[in-house]
């Protein structure tokens, strides 16, 4: 992204407008970025529903940078902003990373079925563990990794 720092007035430009503008826009925007990515996780439960619309609107903001960078920051509309934002985290897509399907924790390892979700009761509550098939068959892990793996994941391997 440009981001341009004019030594003169002291202030960050984004494209031709100032970061304090674009943050505003932001805040402007984002009740109803807000509203409308939280209707469409509305099946979700509470915290997966709580993650999707930080995710929404977080990827939100990232386009708006984005439109800030063009000079067309005058044209963001919430919804397509929304929009945007819950159909990237529906795609399993988080800011920041790459999408790896060999790492057990990412959305496309888990959608390719390399990586599955199990839920085990522990101590009257629930958490959740992510196991996979693939990292214990895997040729490309040496066997102190695999060892390591089955150590980590299943209690009785050794009996």
């Amino acid at each position: 992204m440009k981001t341009i720092t004019n030594s003169a007035t002291n202030s960050t430009k984004i494209g031709k407008y100032t970061v304090e503008q674009v943050n505003a826009k932001y805040l402007e925007l984002m009740p109803l970025i807000t509203k409308t990515a939280t209707i469409a996780f509305g099946k979700c439960s509470p915290p997966i529903r709580e993650e999707a619309v930080q995710s929404t609107e977080t990827w939100a903001f990232v386009m708006l940078r984005q439109l800030a960078v063009s000079g067309r920051l005058d044209e963001a509309k919430a919804t397509p902003l929304a929009w945007y934002g819950i159909k990237r985290h529906r795609e399993g897509r988080l800011v920041g990373t790459r999408s790896s399907t060999t790492d057990v924790l990412s959305a496309r390892c888990q959608y390719l079925g390399r990586a599955k979700l199990v839920t085990e009761s522990v101590g009257g509550g629930f958490i959740d563990a992510f196991v996979s098939e693939s990292e214990i068959v895997d040729a490309r892990h040496s066997v102190d990794r695999t060892v390591q793996f089955r150590l980590d994941f299943f209690e009785g391997w050794l009996r």
